[in-house]
């Protein structure tokens, strides 16, 4: 997700989101060919230490899925 996809999940501004980057606290990826940056989402649920919990996507390839109560959430 992009930093500002991410700001807008946690509820924060993007400001804190560039800065947690510079601290070492995330670390974006570069998608290749294009200077845009993203964040995994494997780190932004380590930033809120969300427990890794095994999450059937809706398809291949999809951002969320449903965990073992059925429940929708992140795929990542």
């Amino acid at each position: 997700m992009t930093p500002t996809q991410a700001s807008q999940l946690l509820g924060k501004s993007r400001v804190w989101i560039y800065r947690l980057i510079r601290a070492g606290k995330l670390r974006p990826v570069e998608k290749r060919g294009t200077k845009a940056m993203l964040i995994p989402l494997s780190q932004i649920k380590k930033l809120l230490d969300i427990p890794e919990e095994q999450v059937r996507p809706i398809f291949p390839g999809a951002l969320w899925g449903y965990d073992r109560k059925g429940q929708p959430w992140l795929v990542g």
